[in-house]
């Protein structure tokens, strides 16, 4: 799922590069003065402004979870499916918008997920569900109350009564 957010950073890091050419072209039609529209050097104004916005809310905290994505620092979020509102790629979770890969598996009901995320972007770069998540019972050892176990002696070396941690896995 990492190549959601490396394709996604290419994108935005396009649409940033365009928009400076633009800017670039359009400037240069203003100082040579090749305008032949009176209105349209005013043109850079609105360019310049949109390349603000494009810059801040896209292209940077994409530029700033590329550090994170190569550090492995993620953030992780556990839900239960009925928390989860899907709308497209976007997951809001107590009113977060995560944004999750087209090509990602859909969400199930009755299922416990766990997100891990860019931190800046909100960009979901793992997910996994409560099959792929071990539930550890504990089972008795001695399960013969009269002692007399054929497997264990009566030695002390074999406790009774004690505890096993198992390892069980819901399909």
């Amino acid at each position: 799922m990492p190549f959601y957010f490396l394709f996604s950073l290419g994108v935005s890091l396009t649409l940033a590069i365009a928009l400076l050419a633009l800017l670039i072209n359009r400037l240069q039609a203003n100082w040579t003065r090749q305008n032949k529209v009176g209105i349209s050097f005013l043109l850079p104004v609105l360019i310049t402004i949109i390349f603000i916005f494009v810059i801040y809310l896209d292209t940077q905290p994409k530029v700033l979870d590329l550090i994170n994505l190569i550090q492995g620092n993620t953030k992780t979020i556990e839900a239960q499916s009925e928390e989860i509102e899907v709308q497209g790629n976007n997951l809001i979770i107590n009113d977060q918008i995560y944004l999750l890969s087209p090509l990602s598996e859909k969400i199930f009901e009755q299922k416990t997920y766990r997100f891990s995320y860019l931190p800046n972007s909100k960009i979901i770069v793992h997910q996994e569900y409560d099959t792929t998540l071990p539930k550890i019972y504990e089972v008795p050892v001695d399960e013969n109350p009269t002692g007399s176990d054929p497997i264990k002696p009566d030695n002390p070396d074999y406790p009774s009564g004690t505890t096993t941690p198992v390892e069980v896995i819901d399909p």
